[in-house]
């Protein structure tokens, strides 16, 4: 887009990023992801011009963000709702807790859900198991921030990955009543992707025959279980009865009382209606 100076493109990217918000709200994150573009090609961020032509968008992104929580708000859900929530140390480890739960779950999926109820009820102590999330989150970081910033595959991967799925992880409170929902991965598993990619490539390039034989077995068989599986999960998806029967299992077998499971119950339905 710097270099290029036909006008009708940039007017014509302002207008899709502008009809994209009323698809899904987490559009939001795309000039976060413009300046990381930018980043990839080679441009400085200090270059006023990368600035000047991501500015609009950032400030569409903070217009439709404030527009979508008062929408939120009106129907009493969402931070500026005035409801009752988590503090913010306990959005704070649920944060973690669900950046490894998008993590482990893209890598291998298991025990996948339609919705994830969050493990404590408003006002109740977090679970001690809990706080190991954390404290995981900062032993990664620490040690491993200056490989990630000598690998700049993995680097991209990774943060392509946390720009499209930071915001769902409700260190801001949303208008969800999950504290973790696969399809909010979509997006940010294609920084995973290509990490996957890239490396399987590589080392199908410098491995010798007998450990490209492994590999490719071991490709194969990961296929056969993500098939395997889907076909699984799809038998459930089938229809909103087997949903909700599996929602209600997972509700009993987490000792929630009947009071929770009816309210989370009615906000399933809804969101089903939606």
């Amino acid at each position: 887009m710097i270099d290029n100076k036909k006008v009708r493109y940039y007017i014509f990217s302002i207008i899709l990023f502008i009809l994209s918000f009323g698809g899904k709200e987490q559009a939001v994150t795309f000039p976060v992801w413009l300046l990381m573009l930018y980043w990839l090609l080679g441009y400085s961020l200090k270059d006023r011009k990368v600035w000047i032509q991501t500015i609009p968008f950032f400030l569409l992104s903070v217009l439709f963000g404030v527009i979508s929580m008062l929408a939120n708000a009106s129907g009493g859900l969402g931070a500026l709702s005035g409801e009752t929530t988590y503090p913010l140390w306990q959005r704070f480890i649920f944060g973690c807790y669900s950046l490894f739960e998008y993590l482990t779950k893209f890598v291998f999926p298991f025990k996948l859900l339609y919705l994830y109820p969050f493990p404590t009820m408003i006002g109740e102590p977090l679970h001690e198991w809990l706080l190991m999330y954390p404290a995981l989150t900062a032993i990664i970081v620490v040690t491993l921030w200056k490989y990630f910033l000598k690998t700049p595959v993995l680097t991209g991967g990774l943060v392509f990955f946390l720009i499209h799925i930071v915001i769902v992880l409700h260190v801001v409170p949303l208008a969800r009543f999950a504290v973790v929902a696969d399809r909010y991965i979509y997006l940010a598993s294609i920084g995973g992707c290509f990490i996957i990619a890239w490396y399987a490539v590589h080392f199908l390039q410098q491995w010798k025959n007998r450990r490209k034989t492994g590999l490719y077995i071991t490709l194969l068989f990961y296929v056969f279980y993500l098939g395997i599986y889907s076909n699984l999960r799809s038998r459930v998806w089938h229809d909103s009865d087997s949903l909700k029967k599996e929602i209600k299992e997972l509700l009993k077998d987490n000792k929630k009382d009947d009071t929770a499971i009816c309210e989370f119950e009615a906000d399933f339905i809804n969101t089903l209606k939606k």
